[in-house]
C-alpha cells in the first residue's frame, strides 16, 4: 500500500493473531458475563431440585419449562455479550476512521467559510450563500466535536475490555458453519412444546368434568397453542434456512466495497500528485481522501455485520461462540 494511504488510516501491521483462549477466558470474567452464568447455574440448581420434588406430571414439566427458558435467556445473553465485545472492537476503528473524515469535511468547511465571506464583503455572492457556508461550517465543527467523543468513548470501551494495543484492525475469515441443530431440540421450541403438553395433559384429565363452556374455552387454548407451536417451528426452519445466503451475500457486498476501495485508493493517489501539481483545490484533496476513508468504513461495517450473522447462527450449529470467534475474526496488531 502506498505511503499516503497508509498515512490516512495510520495502520502499520505488524503481526496478526486470533482471538486467544486466555483472551476468551478473560472477556467471560467480565461482570455481564459472569451475572449471566450464575443465573443459569443457579436456575439449573432450582431444576434438579424440582426434578425430586415435583409430585406430578404437570410439575414435571412446569420444571422442564423453567429450565429452558433459563436455558434460552442464557445463550441469548451470551449471544448478546459476544456481539456487544465485537461491536467494542469494530467500533474503534469505525470512529477513528470517522474522526478522520469529520476533521477533513471541518476543513473543507472552513475553507468554504473563508472563500465565501471575501465573496460576500465584495459582494459577488448573495446573503444567503454566506449564511450557508456559516451553517456548515458550524455544523462540520459540531459533527467534528461529536466524532471526538465517539472515538474516545469507544476507545474508553475497548480499554475496558482489551489490554492490547489500540493500533489495529480487523480482518475476517469466511468459515463454512454447517447448520446442524434439529429444531424441536431448540429451547425456544422446547418451552412451546412443554407449554402444549400441559395444557393438552390439563384438559384430558379435566374434559369429563368441565361444562361445556370451560370444555370449549379449554379446547381453543389447545388449538391456539398448537398452532403457535406450527408457527414457531416454521419460522425458525425458515430463518436457518435463510442464514447461508445472508452470508453468501454478504460476501459478495464485501468483494464490491473491497474494488470501491481499490478504486477510491487510485483515484486519491491520482489526485494527490494533480494537487501537489497546483491542478485542483485543497478541498478536492481533501474530497479524494474523504471518500477513500468512506469506502474504508463501509467495509468495517460489512466485516462487523458479517460477524454479528455468525453469532447469531452460532445456537443452531454444533460450534461454541467463541470457536467460531477464533477462527472468524484475526486482529493485525501494529506498531
Amino acid at each position: 500500500m502506498k505511503k499516503l494511504v497508509s498515512f490516512l488510516v495510520l495502520f502499520f501491521v505488524s503481526f496478526s493473531f486470533a482471538l486467544s483462549d486466555d483472551i476468551i477466558l478473560g472477556l467471560k470474567q467480565k461482570d455481564s458475563y459472569v451475572s449471566n452464568a450464575l443465573t443459569f447455574e443457579k436456575k439449573k440448581i432450582e431444576y434438579e431440585n424440582l426434578k425430586i420434588t415435583a409430585d406430578s406430571t404437570i410439575s414435571k414439566l412446569s420444571a422442564e419449562v423453567q429450565y429452558y427458558s433459563a436455558l434460552s435467556q442464557f445463550q441469548n445473553g451470551e449471544s448478546n455479550f459476544f456481539k456487544s465485545v465485537v461491536s467494542i472492537l469494530f467500533s474503534l476503528n469505525i470512529n477513528k476512521l470517522n474522526l478522520q473524515i469529520k476533521k477533513l469535511s471541518y476543513e473543507n468547511a472552513k475553507i468554504s467559510y473563508e472563500n465565501s465571506k471575501e465573496l460576500y464583503e465584495k459582494n459577488l455572492i448573495s446573503k444567503a450563500e454566506w449564511l450557508k457556508a456559516e451553517y456548515d461550517l458550524k455544523n462540520a465543527e459540531y459533527n467534528l466535536k461529536l466524532a471526538q467523543k465517539n472515538f474516545e468513548d469507544s476507545l474508553s470501551d475497548f480499554r475496558k475490555y482489551f489490554d492490547f494495543d489500540e493500533n489495529f484492525t480487523l480482518d475476517v475469515n469466511f468459515i463454512d458453519l454447517k447448520i446442524t441443530t434439529n429444531v424441536e431440540e431448540l429451547p425456544d421450541y422446547k418451552v412451546q412444546l412443554l407449554n402444549y403438553q400441559i395444557l393438552y395433559d390439563e384438559y384430558m384429565v379435566e374434559k369429563d368434568y368441565l361444562s361445556e363452556s370451560e370444555k370449549r374455552q379449554k379446547e381453543i387454548d389447545l388449538q391456539i397453542s398448537k398452532i403457535n407451536l406450527e408457527d414457531l417451528k416454521e419460522s425458525i426452519e425458515k430463518s436457518i434456512s435463510s442464514f447461508n445466503d445472508e452470508l453468501e451475500l454478504i460476501k459478495k457486498e464485501l468483494e464490491v466495497l473491497e474494488a470501491n476501495r481499490k478504486y477510491q485508493e487510485e483515484n486519491l493517489n491520482y489526485t494527490k500528485v494533480r494537487y501537489e501539481k497546483g491542478l485542483v483545490e485543497k478541498s478536492q484533496y481533501n474530497q479524494a481522501q474523504i471518500s477513500y476513508l468512506n469506502a474504508l468504513l463501509q467495509i468495517e461495517n460489512k466485516k462487523m455485520n458479517y460477524i454479528t450473522k455468525l453469532i447469531d447462527i452460532s445456537k443452531y450449529s454444533e460450534r461454541s461462540i467463541e470457536d467460531i470467534l477464533k477462527e472468524a475474526l484475526v486482529i493485525n496488531w501494529g506498531d
